[in-house]
């Protein structure tokens, strides 16, 4: 059965959400009804979360949890980013 394109950017957007700790995105939206379009994010003022707290939301990664798939490129991105000297967003600037 070939992986759809949307079930991976449900999980991409699950990985993104970890990284800015968004625990506030209950929903999905869809820019074309087929295949092909991708996924909306929308900022409800409640991303990059509270400087306060001392756990990581691990169920923020559920579906890449539950699926155990990546797209290639994604894949090769973090690998990248893994060797990368300095600070995350030092490399996302590079």
């Amino acid at each position: 059965v070939p992986i759809q394109p949307r079930l991976l950017d449900i999980i991409e957007t699950s990985i993104f959400d970890f990284l800015i700790q968004n625990t506030r995105r209950f929903t999905y939206e869809f820019i074309d009804q087929d295949d092909r379009g991708g996924i909306m994010l929308r900022d409800h003022g409640k991303s990059f979360g509270s400087a306060s707290q001392e756990n990581d939301k691990m169920e923020l990664l559920t579906p890449l949890i539950q699926c155990c798939i990546l797209r290639k490129t994604t894949y090769e991105y973090f690998q990248w980013l893994s060797r990368m000297d300095g600070t995350f967003s030092d490399a996302v600037l590079r």
